[in-house]
């Protein structure tokens, strides 16, 4: 078995940042017909293409990235009109199981996959050891392999799992994506609607120390633990700015962790997750030796019959602090328990659960400069904004103070003024002072600024 590969977020900013690739090879035509005739032809540091499009059938889907360093990207993985354009449709089922992705040959962070919508996965029966399961329904990761996958929409992926019978659960299943003993890195990603009938409706981990970053997770199920992930196997992920909305399992409806390890999760927002039936834990459940660390999040409105919120048991520990966690928490530091004041929690279209849901903080919101800036390891928030402004970070996954540049609640004309003394065009480093008016953190202060100001403006 693969020894599984430790990974800081400071190193992961930095891989996410700086790709240096040698050839560009692009899927379609004679060349290169699919994503697999492109990575087999492909050299280390490589990249690959793929134009906007919709790929299934063999060569696009069960893709081996064969333990190479390369890049396999959408034509922008920054535009999400082009990362919607630009589809692996798996077309799996029961009867003819397919996933995207299978990263088995000790992958490491530069092996990228970034800019993909996968949809209808339904992962393929796998070998670990002695035991055969369906997991992994979009992308898998084993032996030790711990790639980045980036930028990417993961919706309608299933997988079966499966439990060894007369023992405990080992942990399999993962909707869209499975890892066993590795520690892959997912970064700003979208997880809709996928499922399993064991555990990690969106993502299950069996050991490694995975990086979950920027992420949003709306309406996974898991049929047994984790409605959106699952870790276990002395697993410690680490879970930043991310967003758990509606997700539901028996255990845990948005997280869950067992035997063993640290389980970190920092400025992330757990609304609605559902613990259902007679079970416990409908935000986090942690058991079993777990040590669970909580900081600058947000836990609200989520249901169970015990332990709305958070639930730690059976030789587990919880360490919150700097959270809103509604019914508070006995023993934490700095906690509040004060309706969030969410901008518009039920979205556009009244119903909890969507996409459009805003979980942003409103103006009045007592989440705002309560935070601890010492545990921030990111520079921006879940929308891409800087993730501390006005001196003190925010609790959960979204920064409010967007265009507030005087920091006195909202965004008007003395703000304005201070905009303008900065705004010095593309390109050219803003001057000391002017963080707060770079509102898309590239370290200058532009037009595209200026557009999110004129949004942000209230005019009192």
């Amino acid at each position: 078995m693969g020894k599984c590969k430790a990974i800081t977020i400071t190193a992961v900013i930095g891989w996410l940042a700086a790709v240096v690739h040698a050839d560009v090879l692009i899927v379609g035509g004679d060349a290169y017909p699919t994503i697999q005739a492109a990575i087999d032809a492909a050299a280390p540091g490589d990249e690959i293409l793929i134009p906007p499009g919709t790929y299934t059938g063999p060569g696009n889907v069960d893709v081996d990235t064969l333990g190479k360093a390369l890049t396999l990207r959408s034509f922008n993985p920054g535009d999400a009109a082009i990362v919607r354009d630009t589809v692996i449709d798996c077309a799996g089922t029961a009867a003819e199981p397919h996933r995207a992705f299978r990263c088995q040959s000790g992958e490491g962070p530069d092996t990228s996959i970034r800019g993909l919508t996968i949809i209808n996965g339904y992962g393929p029966l796998t070998t670990f050891g002695e035991d055969t399961f369906s997991v992994g329904g979009a992308i898998m990761c084993r032996n030790g392999s711990s790639p980045i996958i980036a930028d990417c929409v993961f919706e309608n992926c299933f997988a079966e799992g499966g439990d060894v019978p007369g023992g405990s659960p080992p942990g399999y299943g993962g909707g869209a994506i499975y890892s066993r003993s590795s520690s892959p890195t997912i970064a700003r990603c979208r997880f809709i609607n996928n499922e399993t009938d064991d555990d990690g409706g969106a993502v299950a981990y069996h050991g490694g120390q995975p990086a979950v970053i920027d992420n949003v997770f709306v309406g996974n199920h898991a049929a047994d633990a984790g409605g959106a992930i699952y870790c276990r196997a002395i697993c410690s992920p680490s879970i930043v700015n991310s967003l758990f909305n509606a997700n539901d399992a028996i255990y845990g409806g948005g997280l869950f962790s067992r035997n063993g390890g640290t389980s970190t999760v920092i400025n992330c927002t757990l609304v609605n997750n559902v613990a259902v039936g007679e079970e416990k834990g409908g935000g986090i459940r942690a058991v079993l030796d777990v040590n669970l660390v909580v900081t600058n999040s947000i836990l609200w409105g989520n249901m169970a019959p015990e332990g709305t919120q958070i639930w730690v048991a059976y030789g587990a520990t919880a360490t919150v602090a700097y959270t809103d966690i509604e019914g508070g928490w006995v023993g934490g530091t700095s906690i509040l328990d004060e309706l969030p004041q969410f901008v518009e929690p039920l979205g556009s279209d009244g119903l909890a659960g969507t996409l459009d849901d805003d979980f942003s903080l409103d103006w009045a919101s007592p989440c705002i400069d309560f935070g601890d800036n010492s545990v921030v390891v990111v520079d921006r928030d879940l929308a891409e904004h800087a993730r501390i402004l006005c001196g003190t970070v925010d609790l959960g996954a979204y920064e409010s103070g967007y265009a507030d540049a005087d920091c006195d609640g909202d965004v008007d004309l003395v703000d304005f003024s201070i905009f303008a003394v900065c705004l010095a065009g593309p390109d050219n480093p803003h001057p000391a002072g002017c963080e707060i008016a770079d509102l898309d953190v590239d370290n200058d202060v532009d037009l595209v600024n200026f557009a999110g100001f004129q949004v942000a403006f209230t005019g009192s």
